[in-house]
């Protein structure tokens, strides 16, 4: 595996595009892949369920990511150790998850409803922990093996879910599954990787970098959090009038899918997601007719996409 992924080698830039478009668009139809196997193999309430429950996952991921990965993909000095920047995560997860807890009881979800919320969220954390792996990568110049890792490990869980959906026509045991699967890939996949890049050493960190680092990243996640939630706002609603008995069973899942295209206009991201760690090498370098060239480029892009 490690020589048919090149490590200790440069990617080409055209394997590192081509990967991290297929890793992000794998990534971007995840939800509504999960979704519609929930929909087609299960009865509308459970869709209905799966639908709020991934949408509260989707907020509290911002969370857990803190959006630290941009900061992190242009750390090219290494400011933030990566032992930092690995335990910043695992607080952040733990945040998360005690977030989550603290939503489902203030909405007084019954003990379903509540594990389902819950299970989604901890599924999250783990692509939330595969992240920051693949945010080391990219730190190193190597965006095609975080591509690659976004692209099986949604390949995996999405074959998986769906057969554990088949056999069992359980929701419950099925999130349980794609829980045991995504995590197995991270620890298979993403942090045997990472050893040869940068090994995590047991319980060693600064707090005072953790917290200098959230700090740093604190503005991208407070954008990411209000924008995430502005999306949610018409699900939130849908299942308050849900829980009242207002409206009937399979509307949330109707919205959802109809909802998935407005998502489209942000996968024109996922172009200039490589250009970050190139950019700041230019910066760095003080290459700066580089650096221009590329901003430029950016900016022709940006606006053929409004074409």
């Amino acid at each position: 595996m490690i020589k048919l992924l090149k490590i200790g080698q440069k990617a080409s830039q055209k394997e590192v595009f081509a990967w991290n478009i297929l890793g992000s668009l794998a990534s971007a139809a995840m939800s509504t892949l999960l979704l519609l196997s929930v929909a087609r193999l299960l009865d509308s309430y459970n869709a209905d369920v799966f639908s709020i429950a991934y949408a509260v996952g989707n907020l509290l991921i911002t969370v857990a990511t803190f959006q630290v990965r941009d900061f992190q993909a242009t750390d090219i000095k290494e400011k933030y150790s990566f032992n930092n920047y690995f335990y910043a995560r695992t607080l952040t997860i733990l945040i998360m998850m005690l977030v989550a807890v603290g939503y489902v009881f203030i909405h007084g979800y019954d003990a379903y409803k509540s594990l389902c919320v819950l299970l989604i969220c901890f599924y999250r954390s783990s692509d939330a922990l595969s992240d920051v792996f693949q945010g080391m990568f990219q730190q190193h110049e190597r965006l095609d093996i975080a591509g690659k890792s976004l692209f099986f490990r949604n390949g995996f869980i999405f074959v998986g879910f769906t057969i554990a959906l088949l056999l069992t026509h359980e929701l419950l045991l099925s999130l349980i599954i794609m829980n045991v699967l995504s995590f197995v890939f991270v620890f298979g996949f993403d942090f045997l990787l990472s050893r040869y890049f940068s090994k995590i050493k047991a319980f060693h960190f600064s707090f005072k970098q953790i917290r200098g680092l959230l700090i740093e990243s604190s503005p991208l996640f407070i954008n990411a959090f209000m924008l995430v939630s502005i999306y949610n706002q018409p699900k939130y609603a849908l299942d308050n009038l849900f829980e009242r008995g207002l409206l009937e069973v399979g509307i949330q899942t109707d919205f959802n899918i109809l909802f998935m295209p407005v998502f489209a206009m942000n996968l024109t991201m996922i172009f200039f997601r490589p250009m970050m760690t190139q950019m700041a090498i230019f910066l760095e370098k003080k290459s700066m007719n580089l650096l221009f060239n590329t901003v430029g480029n950016f900016y022709k892009c940006l606006l053929l996409s409004h074409f």
